[in-house]
C-alpha cells in the first residue's frame, strides 16, 4: 500500500492543481499568441510517448541552500503511453525500477500488480482511496497539464530543443501542498507537449518525447478481456469494479 500511495504522490504531482485567482503576474503585455490550438489535447490515433518525470534534489556536497539552484536531478518516474485507436497502454516504471502497466478502454483502467498478479480497476481501493492508476482522459489525452489557457500565455521561448508557447501560472502541485511557480512549454509546430516546469525548494520537471507511432493495434490481453466481459455491472452502469 505504501508504494500505491507513492506512486499517487507522483501522479497527481503530475496534475497540478490551478486554483481560483492564482494566474500568474505579468509585468509585460506579451505579444499576440500565434494562431492555432494551445494545445493539441489529443495524441494522433496511432501515436506513442514518453514523459519522464525528474526531481532537482539539494546537493549534501554542493554547499548550496536549497533554492540556490544547485542539486541534481533524479528520475522518479518514466510513463510511457501507447495509444492505437480507443485503447490506451500506460507503462510506468518507478524509481525502484518496478513497472506497472494500465490498460485503458471506455470506462476501465485496468493494471495489473506486478507483484502479486491482482487487478486494480478505476475507481477507489477503499472508500477515501483514489486508485493511484485512473488518469481522467476525458478532455485531454494529456490531463496533467491544467495551466494552459489566454490568460496564461507569456511569450514564445526556445526551449528544449523546440521553439515554445510557454504558459506560467502559481498552482498547488497537489492536495494541500504550498503554491509553486509552473511553466508548460509547448511545442509551436506541433501543439503538443514538450515540458511542464514546477518550481519551489525543489524543482519537477516533466519532459515529453514522442516515438514513431506503433505499426500494429493494441489488443487486450485475454485476463483482461475477460474481465471486462464479465462485468456487466461496470459496462451498463459504469460502477467502479473492485478486485
Amino acid at each position: 500500500m505504501k508504494t500505491l500511495r507513492a506512486i499517487s504522490c507522483v501522479l497527481l504531482l503530475a496534475a497540478p492543481t490551478l486554483l481560483p485567482g492564482q494566474n500568474a503576474p505579468r509585468t509585460t503585455t506579451p505579444a499576440p499568441i500565434p494562431p492555432g490550438p494551445l494545445l493539441q489535447r489529443r495524441a494522433p490515433d496511432f501515436a506513442q510517448w514518453v514523459m519522464t518525470i525528474t526531481e532537482k534534489r539539494p546537493s549534501s556536497t554542493s554547499g548550496g541552500s536549497p533554492d540556490s539552484g544547485s542539486g541534481q536531478k533524479v528520475v522518479v518516474t518514466v510513463v510511457t503511453t501507447t495509444k492505437t485507436g480507443a485503447l490506451k497502454m500506460r507503462k510506468l516504471v518507478d524509481s525502484s525500477g518496478a513497472t506497472w502497466e494500465t490498460w485503458c478502454t471506455g470506462n476501465f483502467q485496468i493494471t495489473p500488480r506486478p507483484e502479486s498478479g491482482a487487478i486494480i480497476a478505476r475507481g477507489k481501493l477503499q472508500d477515501d482511496e483514489v486508485s493511484p492508476f485512473d488518469v481522467d482522459y476525458s478532455q485531454s489525452d494529456f490531463p496533467e497539464i491544467s495551466i494552459v489557457s489566454t490568460k496564461n500565455y507569456v511569450g514564445t521561448e526556445t526551449a528544449y530543443g523546440a521553439k515554445c508557447l510557454v504558459f506560467k501560472a502559481m498552482v498547488a502541485p497537489f492536495r494541500d501542498a504550498p503554491l509553486a511557480e509552473t511553466k508548460a512549454y509547448i511545442d509551436l509546430k506541433t501543439r503538443l507537449p514538450v515540458a511542464v516546469v514546477i518550481g519551489g525548494s525543489t524543482s519537477t520537471e516533466k519532459t515529453y518525447q514522442f516515438l514513431a507511432p506503433p505499426t500494429e493495434t493494441l489488443t487486450l490481453p485475454p485476463e483482461i478481456q475477460k474481465l471486462i466481459q464479465n462485468d456487466k455491472q461496470v459496462s451498463q452502469q459504469g460502477s467502479p469494479w473492485r478486485p
